[in-house]
């Protein structure tokens, strides 16, 4: 009977050990869900002798497209866009304040700070100072920003679009989208590339890869040629002044825990991040 007992109690032990851990998981999880957290992101190129490394053979007619649902990284120095910062949706903001116990009218209203959110912080700001001064040493920094933001789950989370490096015409050297949510982990997830550029020869290329304008970016243009004037020659103003001769991509996933320095790798283009809560 002792044992029956003994038996009994080291199973209902284990069940409540059981649940304690999943509760403790869930209640992590959303607590994390409600949090802001600042994001630090540096991206660079590795170049020897001021040369890019060319011994690897690069994929030809890489597919690159954004995705319809997309939030833009605004730079306070850029002139803005007609676009204003998204906010986080009211089913968000309701959802966080279930899971806070509060009730909407008297939960902190992350909306009220929108506008610091996905806003690019002045450089005095940033962690990764030093660690950037010494990449710079051996390799080409492309983009280093930090920026506040809400995290939301992973499965809403919205791509955030960068670019950096150099501008050649519609597009920047660094362009893609940087994607970040939380379930129990922080998860990244980078659809980045890096497009090497050279005056238009207006002679066909062999290199069968087209790149996307920034969504924006192609609303503006379209807008500006309908407001302007019709040009004498369509021709002329068709023709992109460079042409794509090499494009990289850095695409890869990655689970993290907040507060640490994560290094994606990659032989040509890689990414340093670091996402702090607040």
């Amino acid at each position: 009977m002792a044992s029956t007992v003994r038996t009994i109690s080291q199973i209902t032990l284990s069940k409540l050990i059981w649940i304690s851990l999943i509760l403790l998981s869930f209640s992590s999880q959303t607590w994390a869900n409600g949090k802001v957290y600042q994001v630090e992101f540096i991206v660079f190129e590795r170049r020897v002798g001021g040369q890019g490394i060319d011994d690897e053979s690069w994929q030809k007619n890489v597919q690159l497209d954004y995705p319809s649902r997309w939030r833009r990284l605004v730079d306070p120095n850029e002139v803005p866009t007609t676009q204003e910062p998204e906010a986080p949706s009211d089913e968000f903001l309701q959802t966080l304040a279930q899971e806070r116990g509060q009730s909407p009218t008297t939960a902190a209203h992350p909306s009220d700070r929108a506008s610091e959110y996905f806003v690019y912080l002045p450089a005095q700001q940033r962690n990764l100072k030093n660690t950037r001064d010494a990449l710079a040493r051996r390799y080409r920094i492309l983009f280093h920003e930090t920026w506040l933001q809400p995290m939301e789950p992973v499965e809403k989370a919205t791509p955030l679009i960068l670019h950096g490096g150099n501008r050649y015409g519609d597009h920047f050297e660094l362009q893609g989208t940087l994607t970040l949510g939380v379930s129990r982990f922080l998860h990244v997830q980078t659809d980045l590339w890096l497009s090497e550029f050279t005056t238009n020869s207006y002679e066909e290329s062999s290199y069968g890869v087209q790149l996307p304008l920034e969504p924006q970016e192609q609303a503006d243009i379209s807008k500006d040629v309908w407001e302007s004037e019709i040009p004498e020659s369509f021709e002329v103003v068709a023709e992109p002044a460079y042409q794509v001769n090499q494009v990289i991509t850095l695409r890869q996933k990655r689970r993290m825990r907040s507060g640490e320095l994560h290094y994606l790798d990659h032989p040509r283009l890689a990414a340093l991040i670091k996402i702090t809560p607040q």
